[in-house]
């Protein structure tokens, strides 16, 4: 299942690594950061969940987390545990109901229909 989930959530962005947006439940470590946590997703949907010496080996040849030395020094397990977390913070996510669009966003879709309507009459 985590290999899955792990391909859906980047699979969603263009550019995962500048772009993903992870559950704000997942910040509460004091040894990784929101970026090392979506390198270490990305790494992972590329190498395979459960490689944890080449993922290891990958973030350390990595140039964006050259300067990342609480990421560079965990270990193989460290870095397993982390996943781990991470995977069931985007399952919970995936379970979530769906979020009620905002009053901004509902009023862009009616001002959108009345457009639509306005040149279907003319």
């Amino acid at each position: 299942m985590a290999p899955n989930i792990i391909r859906r959530k980047v699979r969603q962005y263009d550019y995962p690594v500048d772009e993903m947006q992870l559950p704000a439940s997942t910040q509460k470590s004091k040894y990784f950061t929101k970026e090392s946590d979506v390198l270490l997703l990305v790494i992972a949907d590329q190498l395979g969940y459960g490689n944890w010496r080449e993922i290891k080996q990958a973030i350390r040849r990595d140039s964006r987390a050259r300067f990342d030395h609480l990421l560079l020094s965990r270990s193989e397990v460290d870095l397993q545990r982390r996943l781990d977390i991470l995977v069931k913070a985007l399952e919970k996510e995936e379970a979530a109901p769906p979020k009620k669009p905002s009053f901004e966003e509902v009023a862009a879709q009616m001002q959108r229909a009345l457009d639509e309507l306005r040149l279907a009459d003319a």
